[in-house]
């Protein structure tokens, strides 16, 4: 079994892949950020085109996997806690 897909919410996401694309994010975040700070329009055109790939790849993946609502293009909610 892949990493990662033992615990699984409801859903059907599962925590490892949840924070995991979380955590993608957070890197992409923080490069967007740079790339706005340093006013280069390159940089925040690559950000852009990253993200674009970043989020066809999870939702691929969320898909291939049949995880969460979000696998038929609905919305996929993640909650920490209780």
């Amino acid at each position: 079994m892949a990493q990662g897909l033992c615990e699984r919410e409801p859903s059907g996401l599962s925590l490892g892949m949840a924070a995991r694309h979380l955590a993608e994010w957070e890197g992409l975040r923080a490069f967007l950020t740079e790339a706005v700070d340093a006013r280069d329009p390159l940089l925040v055109r690559t950000a852009k085109t990253a993200a674009e790939a970043l989020r066809l790849c999870q939702e691929g993946e969320r898909r291939a996997l049949g995880a969460g609502e979000g696998a038929d293009g609905g919305e996929v909610r993640i909650s920490w806690g209780a």
